[in-house]
């Protein structure tokens, strides 16, 4: 083994591989196999081990495990002891492939045991695409009799999928293009669009700066007449100084003024009210006076009769 060559289960360890890149691959071990069937030999034990990977294409190694070495690439009836012929061999081709495929042995197994229960007894998981998938399928066939029989009918169905992986490639490659020219195109619309607009705010912005230079300039010339009117704004200002000191004190003498009317209006309600009352004690004093007429008219009417009475008494008296 050179420096530029490796095993397929080396690069197996790497990742799944790309379908065309693995087509091409299984195409040439294919091909292999079948120089060995055409001699009516048997591998016997198919592995990404035994698969070298070189610059000038894939090489068979022998085999290096015997048949009673249970591996998961090994096809049931080698597993429950009949020798392998071409059909075994396809049947481990199957799960290399697979294996390239995925980056997932088809069948799994810790042991050596478990793997051939799982050969035996289970199937592995799909693959995405659905004729690979058959021929997978139709190669890890577990009846002998209805798997692939010969390794030509294999490469057969392997060439025409790799026609098909390429015409889907250069279709892909030709779709790419397509798309590209449309990106180059809009590309360019909108690289034109947008001179376009660039130019026209360009433009715009050329108008207001020679705007904005004009209101400097208004600007300027308003600054220089107030800088003109300044003196004569001091003057003002203390002008407007001296009415605010002289209308502060207007206000207080108005507030002086109002304190005197309400003092005014204080006493002359005071006086009103000593008014009232020197009318009603007058008013009184005549009630009082009525009063008094009457006690002396009333003495005096007293006094007569007690006087009438005292003359009565006496001329009884004298009678007697």
């Amino acid at each position: 083994m050179n420096n530029n060559s490796q095993t397929l289960d080396q690069r197996l360890a790497e990742g799944k591989i790309p379908v065309r890149e693995a087509l091409r691959y299984a195409i040439q071990l294919g091909d292999a196999l079948r120089q060995i069937h055409a001699q009516g030999l048997a591998h016997g034990a198919v592995t990404p081990s035994v698969v070298l990977l070189t610059s000038s294409g894939v090489r068979l190694l022998p085999s290096q495990t015997g048949v009673q070495d249970l591996t998961p690439y090994l096809a049931p009836e080698v597993i429950h002891g009949q020798a392998p012929d071409a059909c075994t061999d396809v049947f481990g081709f199957g799960a290399v492939l697979y294996e390239m495929l995925t980056g997932q042995r088809a069948f799994a197994g810790d042991t050596p045991e478990a793997a051939a229960e799982s050969v035996c007894n289970s199937h592995p998981a799909p693959i995405a695409n659905p004729a690979l998938e058959r021929l997978i399928s139709a190669c890890l066939s577990k009846d002998h009799a209805a798997r692939f029989q010969r390794m030509q009918q294999v490469l057969m169905e392997l060439r025409l999928l790799a026609i098909a992986e390429h015409r889907m490639g250069a279709e892909a490659v030709l779709h790419r293009a397509e798309c590209e020219a449309m990106l180059q195109a809009e590309a360019q619309h909108m690289e034109s669009r947008w001179a376009s607009r660039l130019e026209q705010t360009e433009r715009s912005a050329a108008v207001e700066h020679s705007i904005l230079l004009e209101a400097c300039d208004a600007l300027q010339a308003v600054r220089a007449q107030l800088c003109e009117m300044a003196g004569p704004l001091a003057a003002v200002q203390e002008g407007i100084a001296r009415l605010d000191e002289a209308a502060d004190a207007a206000r207080a003498e108005m507030a002086e003024q109002r304190q005197a009317v309400t003092k005014i209006r204080n006493l002359e309600q005071t006086v009103h009210a000593q008014a009232i009352a020197i009318e009603m004690n007058a008013k009184s004093l005549v009630r009082i006076d009525d009063l008094v007429e009457r006690v002396v008219e009333a003495l005096e009417s007293l006094q007569s009769l007690v006087l009438e009475h005292s003359d009565e008494r006496v001329a009884v008296v004298k009678i007697a």
